[in-house]
């Protein structure tokens, strides 16, 4: 059995993403003025999902309806 690094390197850019994405979600609602309204649940899930998050931002940055209300 030997050492896979580049799943380790893996692993290790995947939990850094997770606590990158956490803390960026708390700053963006400290910035606000609005941590009351802070689900810290749905932020710990949203940033353990967090690639999924981003290619969601993503498509509907490119390919989302363009509707002004």
């Amino acid at each position: 059995m030997t050492f896979d690094y580049m799943a380790t390197l893996a692993g290790v850019i995947y939990s850094m993403g997770i606590v990158l994405h956490y803390f960026h979600v708390l700053t963006v609602f400290h910035l606000l003025d609005c941590e009351e309204d802070l689900n810290r649940g749905k932020v710990v899930w949203n940033s353990i999902i967090w690639p999924v998050t981003v290619l969601y931002f993503a498509w509907e940055s490119l390919l989302g309806d363009e509707e002004d209300d």
